[in-house]
């Protein structure tokens, strides 16, 4: 009888084990989905576009979210999502969430502490940091005029292949964040992230650039006529001592080679008959915009108004004249994105 009570003890200790190790993984869950929800909704509240992620996939949990990019979601969409207990929450960068930008520092973030050393102490107190699971940050800001696209800031060669250490989170982009597990805020509040000048914002960024150590070949010679709009609005006058034409206006902030071409991979072929290119694009033939899309030098025409290349490859920086030395604007895909306030008659 003494045998069969200490088996029966022995087994209700264990069934009691079990049960609680049962127990504790669920309510972690149940507690880290809670904790997602509130945090979303405060996000959401302050103004931030916060929508439920997969942790393991970096992305969104709500299917097609580019609508998100321009728009907050809904409480009520909030709280539907919340159902399924994702286990992140992201924030999507750029105009949705007040032109939010963050500066991600990959690599274990090993060139976190050289960036730091190059921020105004002042500066630096402004800035929300927060550390990544791979040991990266991220530092996260809004800026007071409409952000540019995410931008590759530091690299290197390892090997055969380029690693990127720094770079940025803007129009487009997102970031897992806090309280996602992994993430956590080591200075300053999500929810309420601080507003730089655009000078301000240029230190960061250039800080960054310069611990850049990719130095691609120039490619200056190289007409910019890889994508084709066929879109008069994507003509800039940049030799008309500066001035931008008024066929690219873009709500008052700077596109000003062209925020209305098309990024498509469609390009024309050269005649076979002559040296220019000849494709007739049906109504749009003859256009002055689509001759200028179809065979324009861009850079010539900076360089013409006193602008320099700092940097070439496939994102190309620009140096703005009377600046020495960094960069003011990048140049992608036709898209010209000015981060200097002082690069007049460009807005950043």
């Amino acid at each position: 009888m003494a045998a069969m009570n200490v088996t029966a003890r022995t087994w209700i200790c264990l069934y009691g084990h079990w049960t609680t190790m049962m127990k504790f993984p669920s309510e972690k869950i149940i507690n880290m989905a809670n904790n997602i929800h509130d945090a979303a909704i405060a996000y959401l509240q302050a103004g931030l576009c916060a929508l439920p992620a997969k942790r393991a996939e970096k992305r969104p949990a709500v299917g097609r979210w580019k609508r998100y990019q321009k728009t907050l979601p809904t409480e009520a969409e909030m709280s539907a999502w919340m159902s399924n207990n994702p286990d992140a929450v992201c924030i999507v960068c750029g105009q949705a969430s007040g032109n939010l930008e963050a500066i991600d520092f990959d690599g274990g973030g090993e060139l976190f502490s050289a960036w730091k050393k190059h921020i105004p102490a002042d500066l630096l107190k402004k800035l929300l940091i927060e550390i990544t699971p791979s040991g990266g940050f991220h530092v996260i800001y809004r800026g007071k005029v409409l952000i540019s696209g995410n931008l590759k800031l530091a690299q290197r060669k390892n090997g055969n292949k380029t690693e990127t250490l720094i770079e940025t989170r803007g129009e487009g982009g997102l970031i897992l964040c806090a309280p996602t597990e992994g993430y956590k805020v080591i200075q300053g509040d999500i929810s309420n992230p601080s507003l730089l000048t655009e000078a301000e914002r240029e230190t960061l960024l250039q800080a960054a650039w310069d611990l850049n150590e990719l130095l691609a070949e120039n490619s200056n010679n190289a007409p910019l006529s890889e994508h084709n709009s066929h879109n008069n609005n994507c003509v800039t006058d940049i030799s008309n001592h500066g001035q931008m034409s008024e066929n690219n206006s873009h709500n008052g902030h700077n596109a000003p080679l062209s925020e209305a071409c098309s990024h498509n991979d469609q390009k024309s072929e050269p005649n076979s008959n002559n040296d220019s290119y000849a494709t007739d694009h049906s109504d749009n033939a003859g256009r002055p915009g689509d001759d200028f899309n179809n065979r324009g030098d861009v850079r010539s025409l900076l360089e013409q108004a006193g602008w320099s290349s700092a940097f070439g490859g496939d994102n190309e920086y620009w140096r703005r004249p009377g600046k020495d030395s960094g960069w003011s604007a990048s140049l992608k895909d036709r898209v010209f994105y000015v981060f200097s306030s002082n690069a007049a008659p460009f807005e950043p």
